[in-house]
């Protein structure tokens, strides 16, 4: 343009002086400035024309945000004890899939149906995040203190988390890769300790995409600095020894403080990919439930690791006894050496259906990674019924907006820092390895040591498992 408008003005300066008349080459030179100017008048309308599509399309947007909204307070708020027919907004066209997810506030509705409960729950007030700064390089960011900082996790003042570096502004924490796997757990684990250290240390983060071909691509792959929050920066710094696997729960007060950016990001992302799903992954996930229906997570890891452990059966207490609705189980990786995994499940449908005769329990037929991720993100009533799981803390815990009871992740959690809109169950053990945990091998009235599957063993641990209820 500033050569186009040059060529003009020295045109019309030749002409208006006189010096001689319009040849070959001012006429050539008339046609490209002409030619110049239509395309300055076509990209002009072209600006304003993807404007205008731009508002039409956020339009379109803020729509479907309140579509899902309602829907959601629908499902909140149904009361009717029939729940044999699909609800009314169940039989909206996929269409009307929406584009964005729910607003984000802390869930303080009670379950819809009646529940008789021996447990308690947790009663948190969700974290609120830092504001965000505008003139973010005015600030500094903060650093880990290398004297509170567990072995090697913070060499230069930095989170050792895998591909990081804090570019040479040194306002910009960015992500340079994220390793896939089909353990979405674990491969969200490393992406979103970034996310959730940037933020609380006052960085803007950038990163690449990952997970190409699959929801995880469409996570946000920017996100802009908010004021820093250096106690639980610190705290994060001093007590989490592995940011790749940043779902453990010394973790707890860093993948906490996130939540609302955990929740708000992956149903977006979800939401988007289902767009180039199949008709059947998408009525799986958002046609499937009606509004009181439960879906129930257990990962059967059975005297297999020190982290995960199945509760025992007062954790299903948590299941409404009155009311018509179905319980889906989804069953994660059977890690059961000792085949007590199918009784602990038959058991724990057997006791559900003795306390409230009018549910039906099914348990669901292993689906595509997609359906049951986003089954965990979309229920409307989810319980964690095993710890120690990324899958599920990423799908269930942290990114449902909807009615969810879990067992505290880990052992080790911080009760304190875990999202309030979820319910923790604070007082319900779980069948930890006897191997790892001396206490166990107490708890269960075997010899210390390794659990030796005999029929004496496997008795005692069944014991426990049913209490006083069974």
């Amino acid at each position: 343009m500033v050569n186009t408008a040059r060529s003009s003005l020295e045109a019309s300066g030749r002409h208006r002086a006189g010096t001689r008349s319009i040849g070959a080459t001012d006429t050539k030179l008339s046609i490209i400035v002409l030619i110049s100017a239509a395309f300055f008048v076509a990209g002009t309308s072209m600006i304003i024309s993807m404007s205008k599509l731009g508002a039409s399309y956020s339009s379109v947007l803020d729509s479907e945000l309140n579509l899902v909204q309602r829907r959601q307070k629908e499902a909140r708020n149904a009361t009717s004890p029939n729940y044999a027919k699909k609800a009314s907004h169940t039989n909206d066209p996929v269409t009307d899939l929406p584009t964005k997810p729910p607003s984000i506030s802390p869930t303080t509705n009670p379950p819809t149906t009646k529940s008789t409960s021996s447990v308690n729950y947790t009663n948190n007030t969700l974290n609120k995040r830092g504001e965000i700064v505008s003139d973010f390089k005015s600030i500094s960011p903060l650093q880990c203190p290398k004297n509170i900082c567990p072995e090697n996790q913070c060499p230069i003042g930095v989170p050792r988390i895998p591909y990081i570096s804090i570019q040479d502004d040194g306002h910009t924490m960015n992500k340079m890769n994220t390793y896939v796997s089909e353990n979405w757990g674990n491969v969200l684990s490393p992406y979103w300790a970034a996310r959730a250290m940037a933020e609380l240390g006052g960085y803007q983060y950038r990163g690449n995409t990952f997970g190409r071909g699959s929801w995880m691509e469409f996570l946000p792959t920017t996100a802009l600095a908010r004021a820093s929050r250096k106690d639980v920066f610190e705290n994060v710094c001093r007590t989490c020894t592995s940011y790749e696997f940043f779902h453990k729960g010394e973790c707890s007060e860093g993948w906490s403080s996130i939540a609302p950016a955990v929740m708000e990001d992956t149903q977006r992302a979800i939401l988007e990919h289902s767009k180039k799903s199949s008709e059947e992954e998408k009525n799986a996930i958002f046609n499937f439930f009606n509004p009181n229906d439960w879906l129930i997570y257990n990962r059967c890891v059975v005297f297999r690791h020190s982290e995960h452990s199945p509760g025992v059966l007062r954790t299903y207490d948590a299941i409404p006894t009155e009311g018509e609705f179905s319980v889906y189980v989804m069953m994660g990786r059977n890690e059961d050496s000792f085949n007590l995994c199918n009784i602990l499940v038959n058991e724990s449908i057997e006791y559900m259906k003795r306390r409230n005769p009018s549910i039906n329990v099914t348990i669901l037929a292993t689906s595509s990674l997609f359906v049951d991720f986003g089954r965990l993100v979309f229920a409307p009533n989810v319980l964690v019924a095993s710890r120690g799981s990324s899958w599920a803390l990423w799908s269930a815990v942290l990114a449902n907006s909807n009615n969810v009871v879990s067992l505290p992740m880990l052992p080790n959690s911080s009760i304190a820092s875990l999202p309030g809109r979820v319910k923790f169950l604070v007082d319900v053990p779980t069948l930890l390895n006897p191997e790892d945990f001396e206490s166990a091998t107490s708890a269960y009235g075997i010899p210390p040591g390794k659990f030796s599957n005999t029929t004496e063993d496997r008795e005692a641990v069944l014991r426990y498992f049913r209490g006083d209820i069974a």
